[in-house]
């Protein structure tokens, strides 16, 4: 006969065994609703099966599971119940992948993630995504050599997967070297891997390298495989924009407004739409979203640009103007590129303003920047200002340093032209003028000017009158000085006395009544 104890003992036992044969039937149970992709009653099932003390690798695998794909995503729940997975079989390779999946892909958790996917490869789990993830972590952290090896591994190994290919196109991606980027996005793309993420970063690329056919394509890729998806139109309107063909542009950026776009993860949308609108002269619509670009947390310096730009050419407040190039130049911070246009605008507003020692300090701080953008707009502007304020002998220096450069530079040339006029050379500026038509990309009204002052002085007549009524099309008188008034008077009374009662010149005289009377 047993004792008291020993009967307790063997019923405990017995208790524990029927538990445990109950819990493992919850957990099949369980099993075959997850099969069955009910979730959340799996989920319940083995929450059940563990609290009568069933524990397997297997299930907690699937909890994880549960909780990763939950709409309410847990990632200490992921990773809670992969722990308790490993505390399971501590030599499961795939539990430690996971692990390491869930620390690179939801936590940017890079050093731990690595620790996690190399104890998998150490314990006999390899994969095409292991890999994947590798190179995906090794490049977070600047280790760019062991982010390609990971990505080359995984491509000599998983050659009919698309992971390996992806990898490394992102690593060429984001060092900003799209060729190569392409070569393997591209294949990836090939081998089934057609997310709207890896669509964006091919159409990104050839549109940086101004294939647009290609970019536009990749585009509407990514509308047809989502129609619904606001990031598919903003590509599509960037396309457009960078083609500088603005209705198609504008219409794809209202669509991407209307599903929602996240201005914060894809900036830069509604300065553009501004500057689109103000080209349109609606300044109301081109106010209406230089605010809106401005009112997100995440601000560039071309908002503040763009918002400074509408302000001084758009809405003529040259006070606003000021404060928001000012803020540009502030938010600008390695960005020389965007930092450049900024001084030329805020060197052109100064002018405006009479400020032509602040217009000229303006353009020199420019032009400290070594780079490669330190290029010929910031130098004629500088000839701009230093020509108004007669300082012609550091102008010409300017003009022979951009001739030497580009013999055909057309602003250059026009430049020239109306030096020589002020020495009096009056058979170079004509030359000049000429070359500068030749190559005319877009339209200095003094140029026009005084390449009618120059063959009036030659005696060229007709050719003379032909070059003002060009200068009288395009003049702002707004911001026409009294020094160029007086010009102007004195010009249109020569002709007058060669041109009496001519229509072309009653019409010039019409528009300049007012400096007339000056």
């Amino acid at each position: 006969m047993f004792g008291k104890d020993k009967i307790v003992q063997l019923f405990n036992k017995k208790r524990v065994e029927l538990s445990m044969s109950k819990g493992f039937a919850l957990f099949n149970e369980g099993l075959y609703l997850y099969q069955e992709e009910k979730y959340d009653l799996a989920f319940e099932k083995f929450k059940q099966a563990e609290k009568l003390g069933y524990k397997s690798c297997d299930m907690y695998l699937c909890m994880s599971y549960v909780c990763d794909i939950n709409e309410q995503r847990n990632v200490d729940l992921v990773l809670k119940y992969l722990d308790k997975a490993i505390k399971c079989d501590s030599d499961y390779g795939y539990a430690y992948f996971l692990k390491g999946a869930t620390y690179s892909e939801y936590c940017d958790k890079y050093d731990l993630a690595i620790e996690y996917l190399l104890k998998a490869k150490k314990h006999d789990y390899e994969s095409a995504s292991l890999y994947y993830y590798l190179a995906k972590c090794y490049d977070n952290l600047d280790e760019t050599m062991k982010a390609l090896a990971a990505a080359s591994t995984c491509i000599s190994k998983y050659p009919d997967s698309y992971s390996g290919y992806m990898a490394k196109g992102n690593i060429y991606y984001y060092q900003n070297r799209y060729k190569e980027a392409l070569l393997y996005l591209l294949k990836s793309e090939e081998l089934g891997e057609v997310e709207t993420s890896i669509l964006f970063k091919i159409s990104y690329s050839y549109s940086t390298l101004e294939d647009y056919k290609k970019a536009l394509e990749y585009a509407n890729k990514m509308i047809f495989l989502d129609k619904k998806n606001p990031v598919a139109y903003y590509r599509k309107g960037f396309v457009y924009y960078n083609q500088k063909d603005i209705e198609p542009a504008l219409k794809n950026f209202l669509e991407a407004e209307k599903l929602g776009l996240d201005q914060n993860d894809w900036g830069g949308m509604y300065s553009r739409m501004s500057w689109i609108y103000q080209s349109k002269n609606d300044n109301e619509k081109a106010l209406y979203y230089s605010n809106k670009a401005l009112s997100y947390d995440i601000k560039d310096s071309f908002d503040y640009y763009r918002m400074g730009c509408l302000q001084m050419y758009g809405l003529e407040n040259n006070t606003e103007a000021l404060k928001y190039f000012k803020l540009a130049l502030k938010h600008a911070e390695d960005d020389e590129a965007g930092q450049i246009d900024v001084y030329i605008d805020l060197s052109v507003l100064y002018m405006k303003l009479r400020k032509y020692t602040l217009a000229l300090k303006t353009v020199n701080e420019g032009l400290e920047f070594p780079s490669k953008f330190n290029n010929e707009f910031l130098y004629r502007q500088k000839i701009a200002v230093l020509y108004k304020m007669n300082r012609f002998k550091e102008c010409q220096k300017i003009v022979d340093y951009l001739l030497g450069i580009e013999a055909n530079d057309f602003w250059a040339l026009q430049a020239c032209g109306m030096l020589k006029f002020e020495e009096k050379d009056y058979d170079t500026a004509i030359e000049c003028f000429i070359k500068s038509e030749k190559e005319l990309k877009e339209i200095n009204p003094w140029a026009y000017a005084y390449w009618s002052f120059a063959l009036l002085n030659k005696g060229k007549y007709d050719e003379s009158l032909e070059k003002f009524s060009l200068y009288s099309e395009y003049e702002d008188l707004k911001y026409l000085e009294y020094k160029d008034k007086i010009l102007i008077k004195s010009h249109i009374n020569k002709l007058e006395k060669y041109f009496p009662n001519n229509p072309d010149l009653e019409k010039i005289k019409e528009k300049f009544a007012k400096i007339i009377n000056v």
